[in-house]
């Protein structure tokens, strides 16, 4: 019964997940949002950078707490996690510490940012978003998807993900450290 059936992928869902070009990236951070900061929400700055540098999934950056941001072993890290009933992980395998680049700890100044979230009693990076049926990452979803409409940029927050990936990956990273920082399951 099924013969002469196949599943139909549009072309625009391939090539929403590949990699951010460099054309696209310029884009997207040079947009006037990041080039005079006049975002409306402290996550339209933070996600699409946090995205590119750590290759985190969009709803691992949204339900972070602070307390998932800090020092180990002398390197800041998010602790990807699913401890508590807010928040979720898509496998076993995403649970993990995910180290934080220099251009966002000391450019960007994000433990900073982390500092003054807490001395304003929130418990979470982002407090401003919602729960949803699917976890935080609802509203910057939607908020990204019309944004790089907006810019030009025919790609989806997930591609922040796939160049970050690509990057390590062009410059050779040991595939195991790679699949465990992305949270990927290790074969061997």
């Amino acid at each position: 019964p099924a013969d002469g059936l196949k599943v139909k992928l549009g072309k625009q869902v391939l090539e929403d997940r590949e990699p951010f070009t460099d054309d696209n990236l310029n884009r997207i951070f040079h947009a006037p949002g990041y080039r005079d900061d006049s975002f409306s929400k402290a996550y339209m700055f933070w996600t699409p950078v946090i995205g590119l540098y750590t290759g985190c999934r969009l709803n691992e950056i949204c339900q972070l707490h602070l307390e998932d941001i800090r020092m180990e072993c002398g390197v800041w890290v998010f602790d990807i996690n699913d401890d508590g009933p807010d928040r979720k992980l898509k496998n076993a395998s995403s649970r993990r510490l995910v180290p934080l680049h220099p251009f966002l700890t000391d450019d960007l100044n994000l433990p900073g940012y982390v500092e003054r979230m807490r001395t304003q009693g929130h418990r979470r990076l982002f407090p401003e978003l919602s729960k949803g049926r699917d976890g935080y990452g609802k509203n910057v979803s939607t908020w990204f998807r019309r944004w790089r409409r907006k810019i030009g940029v025919d790609k989806t927050f997930h591609s922040f993900r796939h160049t970050f990936i690509g990057h390590l990956k062009d410059r050779m990273v040991d595939p195991v450290m790679l699949q465990e920082v992305a949270g990927h399951t290790v074969d061997s």
